[in-house]
C-alpha cells in the first residue's frame, strides 16, 4: 500500500484525507477536520496571552505594594510611631479626620501628631510616582502620555511656587476634581523624584517644629523602603535570544544593527527586477548602487523614487509591485527599502552632536552594531551605558542614543551577517552567498526520525497563530500515523492567511467581500443577458469578457449574446497550463475559439511570431499595452517573451509548490523528523500552493461523490 495523506492547514482548521494510491476504484481511506480555536482575539488579532500578562502584572504590582506598606509598618513599629505592625488606628478613619493631602499641605507648618504623621508617610509610600529608566520612553505611546503628565505637573509645582507635590495637589484647581489619574487620563502623573523632594521638605519641616519621629535615621529608613524597587530584568532579553542558523555558538543578531539592516536592503536589492515586454533583468551594479545610496541617504525609499533616480522608461515595471490596472503611480507608492534604526540613530546623533560626529560612526559599523545591540537587548539607561563603555563613545553622543529603543532579530548572528553581506553586494542571490562564504542555507540539522512527530520547535516559531495551527497539524498526523500506519508522502497546503499579520488578513476580508459584490454584480448582469444564472465556466467566460470585449489575440468584438455558442468563444490560458501550471485568472483570456486552435500549446509571442517583429505582433503589443483594464500581472504574461524551459521550470514551481518560509520550515521539520514508510517515492513532502487545490475539482477530483461513511473525524 502507498499510504500518502493531505492535509490543509488553516488558522483555525485542518482538513485533513489519507488515500492508498495503488488503489484506483475507492483509493480514500478517511477524510475530516479538525476545528480549533485560533491563537489570537478575533476583533483585535491581539494575543490571547494578553489578559493573563496584564493580570499576572497588576497582581506583581499589588503584591510589590503590599511588601512595601508592610516594610513601611514594620519601620513605624520599631522607631514606635504606632503600637502595633497591623495598626487598626490608621485604618479606621472618622469623619472628623482630615484627608491625607491636607495633613500632606498642614505637615509644612504644623507639626503633626504620631497618628498624622504614620498617615502621611503612608499615603506618599502607597502612590510612588513614575520613574522612568529609559530616555526613550519618550516617544512610546503610553510612556509618551506619562511624561506629559510628570512635565506639565513638574512646570506647574515650579511656576505656582508649590512648596511639595502634596501642597500642590490640595491646593490647585487642577486637582479640584480629582487627585489621581482617572479613565486613561495621565495629566495628574507625578515624578518619583519629586515625591522624595517632598518626603525630604516634610522630614525637614517636622523636624524644626518639634516632632519627634522626624529623625534623620528614620527619614533615611524610609526613604529607603520608599525608593527601593526590584531590578529591571537586563540580560534577562539576551538570554532569550536564540542562536545563529549558520554559526551555532553565537546569538543572533537584533534586526536593528546595521549590519542586519544592510542585509535586508542587499538581499532585496538582488531579488528586485525589472520587467519590459514580458522579458526580466536584474540590475546591474550601478543600478544596485544608485538605490543603496537613496536607502542611506532618506528614511524611505519608495519605487516611483527608484524609476526616477533610474530613469527607468514607463514600459518598465517592477517585479515586487503588485500592479493595479490604470494605476501605476499609486502601485509604485509603495516602500521598497526602510532601514529604520539607521535613520533613527542619525537623527538623533547629528541632531545632539553634528553631522561629523555621525559620519565617523558610520565608518566604524561595528560601533554601530554595538550600539543597536545594547538598545535592543537591554532596558535601563545606566545598563546600556555599562555595555557600551568599552566601546569609548563620547558622552554627548552616548546621552543622544539613549533616545532610541528597537526590538525583534534577525535568524543569523553578527559573525555571519559580516561573512555573507560583502557577497550580497556583488550581486550574488542569498544561496550563493552563503555559499561563496562557506555555509549552506540548505544543509539540515541533525535530527533522528521518528515514528510520531516531536513538539514543534518554539524558537522557530515564534508567531503565536501559526505555532498553534502547526501544532494542531502535529495532532493530526500523528493521529492518521496511529489510525493508517506511516506514509509513504505528505501533501501539505498551507492558507495564505498563516503567513500574514492581522491587518493584512482583514484587508483581504475587505477585499474579498469587494470581490464577492463584485461577483453578485456580474451574475445580475449575466441573468439579466441570458435570462438564467451562469454554470459551469460561464461565470469566468462573461467575467472575462467584460473585462476585455475582444479577442486577446485577433482582435476581433465579441459578442456577449454569442458567448455561450458552442464554438464562439473560449477561455484561453495565456502561458499554456502544461508549461505553467498557472490556472489564475492573470492567465485567462477571452478569444475566437478558432484563435485558441491556432495559437495551441504556444505563448502570444510564440503564436504571433513576435520573434520575427511580425505586423500581428506589433498591433497585439500596442492593443495590450494600450487597455488599462488588464492588471498587469495580466499584461506581463500577454507581453511575455523569454518562456524558455528553464522559465517554464520556474513557473511551474513557483505555481505549484508553497515557497513561503513557514512551508518551507514544515516541509523540513517533517522530512527531517519523521520516519516515511519505504517506497520509491524520492518526494516525501510536498507543499502545495492553493491555487492547485482550487483547480482539482473541474478536473474530476470531487469529495462530494464520496460515500458519507468513507468519511471519518479524528
Amino acid at each position: 500500500m502507498a499510504l500518502v495523506f493531505g492535509l490543509d492547514i488553516g488558522i483555525a482548521s485542518i482538513g485533513w484525507a489519507a488515500i492508498d494510491d495503488t488503489q484506483e476504484i475507492t483509493p480514500l481511506l478517511g477524510l475530516g477536520s479538525r476545528i480549533f480555536v485560533a491563537a489570537e482575539v478575533p476583533k483585535t488579532g491581539e494575543s490571547l496571552a494578553k489578559p493573563r500578562r496584564e493580570a499576572r502584572g497588576m497582581r506583581r504590582r499589588i503584591r510589590r505594594r503590599a511588601h512595601r506598606m508592610a516594610r513601611i509598618r514594620r519601620l513605624f513599629y520599631r522607631v514606635g510611631l504606632i503600637n502595633d505592625v497591623v495598626p487598626e488606628v490608621l485604618s479606621d478613619i472618622t469623619a472628623d479626620d482630615l484627608t491625607p493631602w491636607l495633613l500632606r499641605a498642614d505637615g509644612l507648618d504644623r507639626q503633626l501628631n504620631q497618628r498624622d504623621w504614620a498617615r502621611v508617610l503612608l499615603h506618599i509610600a502607597k502612590h510612588r510616582g513614575f520613574k522612568s529608566n529609559r530616555k526613550s520612553e519618550a516617544s512610546d505611546k503610553e510612556g509618551g502620555k506619562l511624561l506629559q503628565g510628570v512635565t506639565g505637573n513638574a512646570k506647574l509645582l515650579h511656576d505656582k511656587n508649590y512648596r511639595t507635590i502634596g501642597e500642590m495637589v490640595w491646593k490647585d484647581e487642577k486637582f479640584a476634581e480629582h487627585k489621581r489619574n482617572k479613565g486613561g487620563d495621565y495629566s495628574h502623573t507625578v515624578a518619583r523624584d519629586d515625591l522624595l523632594l517632598e518626603i525630604k521638605t516634610l522630614f525637614q519641616a517636622q523636624r524644626k517644629l518639634g516632632n519627634t519621629f522626624a529623625q534623620a535615621d528614620f527619614e533615611e529608613d524610609y526613604t529607603k523602603i520608599f525608593a527601593s524597587q526590584r531590578p529591571v530584568d537586563d540580560g534577562e532579553i539576551a538570554d532569550m535570544v536564540g542562536f545563529c542558523t549558520f554559526e551555532p555558538d553565537e546569538k543572533r543578531a537584533a534586526k536593528a544593527t546595521y549590519s542586519a539592516e544592510r542585509f535586508v536592503l542587499l538581499s532585496r536589492l538582488n531579488n528586485l527586477m525589472l520587467i519590459e515586454a514580458g522579458e526580466r533583468r536584474v540590475l546591474d551594479a550601478a543600478q544596485r548602487k544608485t538605490i543603496e545610496t537613496m536607502a542611506y541617504k532618506s528614511v524611505k525609499v519608495k519605487y516611483q523614487q527608484i524609476r526616477k533616480a533610474l530613469e527607468l522608461p514607463e514600459s518598465i515595471r517592477f517585479n515586487l509591485v503588485q500592479y493595479k490596472s490604470g494605476e501605476i503611480d499609486k502601485s509604485e507608492d509603495t516602500t521598497f527599502a526602510e532601514l529604520n534604526a539607521y535613520h533613527k540613530l542619525k537623527k538623533v546623533i547629528t541632531d545632539s552632536c553634528g553631522e561629523l560626529a555621525w559620519g565617523n560612526l558610520t565608518n566604524q559599523p561595528d560601533k554601530l552594531d554595538a550600539i543597536a545591540t545594547a538598545l535592543t537587548w537591554y532596558k535601563s539607561d545606566d545598563k546600556i551605558r555599562e555595555i557600551l563603555a568599552p566601546e569609548q563613545l563620547e558622552p554627548a553622543l552616548l546621552d543622544a542614543v539613549l533616545a532610541c529603543s528597537f526590538d525583534k532579530a534577525v535568524a543569523l548572528s553578527l559573525k555571519a551577517l559580516r561573512n555573507i553581506n560583502p557577497f550580497l553586494a556583488r550581486g550574488l542571490r542569498y544561496d550563493e552567498a552563503c555559499t561563496a562564504a562557506g555555509y549552506d542555507h540548505s544543509t539540515p540539522t541533525e535530527a533522528q526520525p521518528q515514528q510520531f512527530l516531536p513538539v514543534i520547535p518554539t524558537d522557530e516559531v515564534r508567531n503565536p497563530v501559526v505555532l498553534r495551527a502547526l501544532t494542531q497539524a502535529r495532532k493530526v498526523i500523528n493521529a492518521m500515523i496511529r489510525k493508517y500506519g506511516s506514509p509513504t508522502q505528505i501533501n501539505i497546503e498551507l492558507s495564505r492567511e498563516l503567513s500574514q499579520p492581522y491587518s493584512e488578513r482583514k484587508e483581504i476580508e475587505g477585499k474579498q467581500k469587494e470581490f464577492q459584490a463584485e461577483k453578485e454584480r456580474t451574475v445580475k448582469q449575466f441573468n439579466d443577458t441570458f435570462g438564467r444564472d451562469p454554470r459551469g465556466d460561464e461565470f469566468t467566460k462573461f467575467r472575462l469578457w467584460r473585462e476585455y470585449n475582444y479577442c486577446a489575440y485577433s482582435g476581433a468584438y465579441l459578442e456577449p449574446a454569442r458567448l455561450l455558442e458552442e464554438g464562439y468563444a473560449e477561455i484561453d490560458h495565456i502561458l499554456p497550463y502544461s508549461r505553467s501550471m498557472d490556472d489564475s485568472l492573470n492567465n485567462k483570456v477571452l478569444c475566437t475559439s478558432k484563435a485558441n486552435r491556432d495559437k495551441g500549446n504556444k505563448t502570444p509571442y510564440e503564436y504571433l511570431n513576435g520573434a520575427s517583429a511580425s505586423p500581428q505582433w506589433h498591433e497585439y503589443k500596442i492593443r495590450i499595452e494600450t487597455h488599462k483594464a488588464f492588471r498587469q500581472a495580466k499584461r506581463n504574461r500577454l507581453l511575455r517573451v523569454d518562456f524558455d524551459e528553464k522559465a517554464e521550470q520556474e513557473f511551474r514551481e513557483r505555481n505549484l509548490n508553497d515557497t513561503r518560509y513557514i512551508a518551507r520550515f514544515l516541509q523540513e521539520f517533517l522530512k527531517l523528523n519523521l520516519q516515511f514508510a519505504p517506497s520509491e517515492n524520492k518526494i516525501k513532502v510536498q507543499t502545495r500552493n492553493g491555487a492547485v487545490t482550487s483547480f482539482l475539482p473541474p478536473i474530476g477530483v470531487c469529495l462530494k461523490c464520496v460515500p458519507m461513511e468513507t468519511c471519518t473525524m479524528l
